[in-house]
This record gives C-alpha cells, sequence and structure tokens, in this order.
C-alpha cells in the first residue's frame, strides 16, 4: 500500500494494515475499512455492511440502499457484484491530510455500522 497513506493513517490514530483499517467505537462495536483502487487522482474507501446471504433475505435491498442513499453525503450504499450490501466513499488526494483521511475513514466506518445495525442488528464488519 502507498506508504503516504500508511503515514496518514498512524497521523491520524489509525493502523493501516496491508489494505484494511478496522475503527473501534465507544459503544464497544467496529467496522472494518478497505482502501480500494486509486483512479482519476482520487481513492476508494469501502466497507460491507452486510453479507450476501443475509441480503439475499433482505426486502427489496437494493431500494433499501436508494433510500438511505437519499439520507447520506459522501457515502454511497449499493450491492456489489458479489450480493453484499457496501457503503463507499472517494477520497481525493491531492494535498489530503492526515485530518481529512481520518474524517473519511470514520465517517465511512460510522454510517456502514448504523446501516449495518440497522438491517441486521448485529455487528459483523
Amino acid at each position: 500500500m502507498n506508504a503516504e497513506l500508511v503515514a496518514l493513517s498512524k497521523e491520524s490514530g489509525l493502523v493501516l494494515n496491508g489494505t484494511e483499517l478496522n475503527v473501534d467505537f465507544r459503544n464497544g462495536r467496529s467496522q472494518r475499512v478497505f482502501v480500494g483502487e486509486e483512479r482519476d487522482g482520487s481513492i476508494r474507501l469501502w466497507s460491507i455492511v452486510a453479507a450476501a446471504a443475509l441480503v439475499g433475505e433482505l426486502d427489496a435491498a437494493r431500494l433499501r440502499a436508494w433510500q438511505r442513499n437519499r439520507l447520506m453525503e459522501l457515502v454511497g450504499f449499493s450491492v456489489d457484484n458479489r450480493g453484499r450490501m457496501i457503503g463507499e466513499l472517494w477520497v481525493p488526494e491531492v494535498g489530503l491530510s492526515a485530518e481529512e483521511w481520518g474524517f473519511c475513514v470514520r465517517y465511512l466506518a460510522k454510517a456502514c455500522d448504523i446501516f449495518e445495525h440497522v438491517l441486521t442488528g448485529r455487528d459483523r464488519h
């Protein structure tokens, strides 16, 4: 992984382990955030909200993602090609500070954790 992202993560109080960041919350819950591809000067952050098996049991999973997207800023929810509900956020690289990096990672983690709780009542991701 990009050495700059490792340094930004460390400076913002996060640990980048390969392509994963684990965000722990005060309420004991946690959420894993993945650092994905870089494209057009941006980095994709994403996190799993619900596994494919659970998404298959939900009524209108894609509609629920769309409804959630209407309420959210920065994070978009969708069902990926493996059938999982995910949340994602694209972070521009130019001028990226540790404060902005930490905010984006934590914001995505929190948004996905909340939606995970709404959909499943569990803390698995």
